[in-house]
């Protein structure tokens, strides 16, 4: 099983690792990698998820190193609860990294998948607001 698992995450490798972004200050492109290590991405493979317990999820994650925001191709592109008043930046984006997260997207589709989209949408909007209320307390930690 876990050979098989380690092939269908080479075929997904784009979406796998950690990227990098570019980001324009003073006249000058400076690229940003994101603190998501390759390791915790990998990690973070093999872990489940819990559709009730969107928080313990992210802290599970954050602990391993994994800071990635969970992205869909729906609007917005990082679920965020309604009211939730931080703005968040593209800079933090490429910062922390994201997590895209297929089969949420582009055709809508009744029934079972809209029960399970409603599910995992206010899923990542928790999952997302935990992630960007944390991080920084976890490189702290990290580092000491």
């Amino acid at each position: 099983m876990k050979v098989l698992m380690f092939f269908l995450m080479l075929f997904n490798a784009p979406q796998l690792f950690a990227g990098e972004c570019i980001s324009k200050e003073g006249g000058q492109q400076i690229v940003i990698g994101s603190i998501t290590s390759n390791l915790s991405v990998l990690k973070t493979w093999q872990m489940e998820i819990n559709l009730k317990k969107p928080k313990q999820d992210a802290i599970k994650r954050l602990k391993i190193g994994d800071f990635r925001l969970l992205a869909m191709a729906t609007n917005p592109y990082y679920p965020l609860p309604k009211g939730y008043s931080k703005a968040l930046d593209e800079k933090t984006v490429c910062l922390l990294g994201e997590r895209f997260i297929e089969g949420l997207g582009d055709s809508l589709e009744l029934g079972e998948w809209a029960a399970i989209a409603d599910k995992f949408f206010a899923y990542a909007a928790i999952y997302n607001v935990t992630i960007l209320e944390n991080w920084e307390a976890y490189i702290l930690k990290r580092k000491s």
